[in-house]
């Protein structure tokens, strides 16, 4: 038998760049016409989906620039990523989040009940381990916004399955704000 020895080295930017290169890797980053996107409103770019027969999920980039609170649910949990390797500063990004589960919120916006204990407006923070990787689990109500003016609109990663469906939810003469620190 030939030995082989191999030489360990440290993972840094130019040797993941090579294997990118090479076809073997693939990074983190939003797609370059992200970075570009200015226009009110949001903008998906599906990054891969998986193939069905080893089960189904997709990575998608999402850029954000728009301030109405449009809540939404999914039946099924997604992961946000909020990591910046190229370490660009965004405009803040805003993640709205019902204190209860989707039955629940429908049942007090049909009762007249909903109020400012009923939601939670979290500002979200990149690069950072405990905080910038987490599961949105299923029938949560959320919607993502970003305050007006100038700026660059904040880009940010979610794990999904390949099919997620979102249903919008009326909150029947309801409008939320978030008053920005």
């Amino acid at each position: 038998m030939q030995k082989i020895i191999l030489l360990s080295r440290e993972m840094d930017r130019d040797t993941l760049l090579l294997l990118e290169e090479r076809g073997l890797i693939r990074l983190l980053r939003p797609p370059a016409e992200l970075y570009r996107y200015r226009e009110n409103g949001s903008r998906v770019e599906e990054i891969y989906s998986s193939a069905p027969r080893f089960g189904t999920h997709k990575l998608i980039c999402v850029v954000l620039n728009t301030q109405e609170i449009i809540l939404n649910v999914h039946p099924d949990n997604e992961d946000f990523i909020l990591l910046s390797a190229d370490h660009l500063i965004f405009k803040p990004l805003y993640l709205v989040l019902a204190l209860h589960k989707y039955k629940s919120l429908k049942r007090k916006i049909e009762d007249r009940q909903l109020s400012e204990k009923d939601f939670i407006a979290l500002r979200l923070r990149y690069n950072q381990p405990l905080t910038s990787v987490f599961t949105l689990l299923k029938d949560t109500v959320h919607a993502e916004v970003t305050p007006k003016g100038r700026g660059r609109p904040p880009i940010f990663f979610v794990t999904e399955p390949s099919k997620l469906i979102s249903y919008s939810l009326n909150l029947k003469g309801y409008k939320l704000f978030i008053e920005h620190k």
